[in-house]
């Protein structure tokens, strides 16, 4: 049996998905991520407003550590959502002193999350 759907419903449908990971990136990062991270200023950690393809230990006025200045890596869904599952093993010296996260689907949530908002309104 060959079923024809609609296209606006398999995109109005995607975009449901996509919001529903957006929703769960947020709170992860609001649980996870906000004691060391803002986006707007520094804090423990960098900035993250502008993370998007910026290349990493680049944010201008923190202090990075030589490991991460040293990380030749541009910033976009799928390098932080790489990062993300381990960074200390990533990059053997960060300052980012967290185990990491083992479950795919946070870290996707996380990193759609972070990225999207690091180009945001507030961001500019």
């Amino acid at each position: 049996m060959n079923i024809r759907v609609p296209m606006f419903i398999v995109m109005a449908s995607l975009c449901i998905i996509a919001m529903a990971n957006a929703d769960e990136g947020e709170t992860l990062f609001h649980i996870q991520c906000i004691g060391c991270h803002h986006f707007g200023s520094h804090a423990v950690g960098p900035d993250l407003c502008g993370l998007a393809g910026r290349k990493a230990g680049t944010a201008t006025g923190y202090s990075y550590s030589r490991a991460m200045q040293d990380y030749s890596v541009r910033w976009n869904k799928d390098s932080l959502e790489y990062y993300l599952e381990s960074p200390m093993t990533i990059v053997p010296g960060t300052k980012m002193g967290i185990i990491g996260f083992d479950d795919k689907h946070d870290r996707e949530a996380l990193a759609n999350y972070v990225i999207e908002r690091s180009r945001s309104r507030e961001c500019l």
